[in-house]
């Protein structure tokens, strides 16, 4: 009887090993079934959204998160030393609305951005609170992130581009528990595939300026052909495919006329302020960007507002705006 007893608990030991090992293998098959299904929601994203990054960042930060078990998630660019923060997800209130305020920042050598910028490399911190760099961070960064929006345990990814840091993926959970081997390879894979939809989004858009740049030159060359006698004509139409080329609001090409500038063709302007140069012409000199063109014999880009002054009513008016134009433009 013992002996039959004895037989019996070992058919009951494999029973429970083989039934433990098939929970497990179920496991690991709806977890990987999971991250499937994740990437191929980024991918579809990616196939149907060409050109735009926001949606793509948003769905891969939702999945991320999400898969990972995290509480919220942010992704950051990288633009030079800054760092620009372009997608949110379950972010608390307190720090998204700090986020808006400063959607770019820099950060101390010690902050975990920084760490990671430096070293190229995943960095996962169990604890932030109990980490070195938390009390010698800026208060106004990187507590900002323990303090109001109650993180515990982060993981960051790099996204590189041949080594070169292009942004960054951080997930963050409010409780002390460390993300799995899996969990970091499934956020380094989104990190892979958000710098192939930045890079393909920057070919599209190359490919899609060298076709407005090569319409509008088309359509000049046309009024050229058919207004052999019409300058007027040809320079209007020219400087409005500057303007809708460059996404700019106003544009024109004056003409030095002995002393001022005389405006030949303008794109934009209202009528005000037609009136306003033609009794208020340019001259040559330094005080304006056309007068710097043509004193230096070079390109002049101004990045800020510039200001005329109406000197019978003595108020200033401002036109342009600081929008930077493209190396392209």
């Amino acid at each position: 009887m013992v002996k039959n007893f004895a037989a019996q608990a070992a058919i009951a030991i494999e029973n429970a090993r083989l039934l433990n090992e098939l929970r497990r293998r179920t496991s690991d098959l709806g977890e990987a079934l999971e991250q499937q299904t994740a990437t191929s929601d980024v991918l579809r994203v990616i196939s149907s959204s060409p050109g735009e990054l926001e949606p793509v960042f948003q769905t891969m930060l939702e999945n991320a998160v999400r898969i990972c078990a995290a509480r919220f998630g942010v992704l950051f660019l990288a633009e030079g030393d800054t760092y620009r923060v372009v997608a949110m997800h379950n972010v608390p209130e307190s720090y998204r609305q700090v986020r808006r305020r400063e959607p770019t920042f820099q950060y101390s050598p010690s902050h975990p951005l920084a760490r990671v910028a430096a070293t190229k490399q995943m960095l996962q911190i169990a604890d932030l609170q109990a980490d070195a760099s938390y009390a010698e961070s800026d208060p106004s960064s990187y507590r900002a992130m323990v303090g109001l929006a109650g993180a515990r345990t982060m993981l960051n990814v790099p996204m590189l581009r041949e080594n070169e840091l292009v942004g960054q993926i951080a997930i963050f959970r409010q409780e002390v528990l460390p993300f799995t081997e899996k969990q970091i390879e499934l956020v380094q894979n989104f990190a892979t595939q958000a710098v192939i939809a930045i890079e393909n989004t920057r070919l599209i858009n190359e490919l899609r300026e060298s076709l407005q740049q090569q319409t509008a030159t088309a359509d000049v060359l046309k009024v050229i052909s058919r207004s052999t006698f019409d300058l007027k004509a040809m320079l209007n139409t020219l400087v409005e495919s500057a303007a809708r080329l460059c996404e700019a609001d106003m544009a024109s090409i004056p003409r030095q006329a002995g002393a001022i500038f005389d405006q030949v063709a303008t794109y934009g302007y209202t009528r005000d302020f037609q009136e306003f140069l033609e009794h208020n012409p340019f001259r040559p000199g330094r005080g304006t960007a056309m007068g710097r063109a043509v004193l230096e014999g070079k390109t002049i880009h101004t990045r800020t507002f510039w200001t005329i002054r109406n000197t019978t009513s003595s108020k200033a008016r401002r036109w342009g705006a600081s929008v930077p134009f493209s190396a392209s433009h």
